[in-house]
């Protein structure tokens, strides 16, 4: 069902019609800009350690390097490590664009084939809570990048990293505009335990994830 005919199924059940009365929008507004906080885990540990040693313990793999400069080496690092022939597809982000790519390497932009192995994106933000990169969907990146290729690599601010999966949302208003049409909370490589519950990864997504920390001061 496309999303006009959900939004109207919910105006027809709340007998909206029209423009919203007075009143409604602002009280609306208010609400969104004060959302009851929720109980949340209480820690003492920086971000970006908190979040590596979440990431790790769901299978991620991880890199740290200085500058956007030094990404294609940690690419290519991660593709040598796995054996992997050096071909990439990558979200046509500028930062990713125009970075210092090997001419030994092939590099596709945009939305990957059925044959592409590895893709690299940009991640929106990282939840140090649960060690979750979050991707969000554009004409720049689609959201195909993250899920069809074996390999996921998630290029990640540091400053990016936030505490609760919660402030990922006033992040999201705060700096994106236009809420994007799809958001991703990825949490390690796909997996499943269904067949005689043994963990299995690759079942719905990428094998693995590999997360690139871009501690650029």
């Amino acid at each position: 069902m496309a999303k006009e005919d959900v939004i109207a199924n919910i105006r027809r059940s709340l007998n909206r019609k029209g423009p919203l009365a007075t009143g409604v929008a602002p009280a609306l507004e208010r609400r969104f800009g004060t959302a009851p906080q929720q109980i949340q885990p209480s820690y003492d540990e920086p971000l970006v350690e908190r979040f590596k040693r979440k990431a790790l313990a769901v299978a991620s793999t991880m890199a740290d390097v200085g500058s956007l400069n030094a990404v294609p080496t940690a690419v290519n690092d991660y593709l040598e490590q796995h054996q992997l022939p050096p071909e990439i597809v990558i979200a046509e982000d500028e930062a990713l664009v125009n970075a210092s790519w090997s001419n030994a390497m092939t590099v596709k932009r945009g939305r990957p084939a059925d044959e592409d192995r590895v893709s690299v994106t940009l991640a929106f933000a990282g939840i140090a809570e649960s060690g979750t990169v979050v991707m969000l969907s554009s004409k720049t990146s689609p959201t195909t990048l993250n899920f069809m290729p074996v390999h996921h690599i998630a290029v990640l601010r540091a400053t990016d990293i936030l505490a609760y999966s919660e402030d990922v949302w006033a992040k999201l208003r705060n700096q994106a505009g236009s809420m994007p049409r799809t958001v991703n909370f990825i949490t390690g490589p796909s997996r499943t335990g269904d067949v005689e519950q043994m963990l299995q990864l690759g079942a719905h997504g990428p094998r693995g994830l590999h997360v690139i920390l871009l501690e650029d001061r």
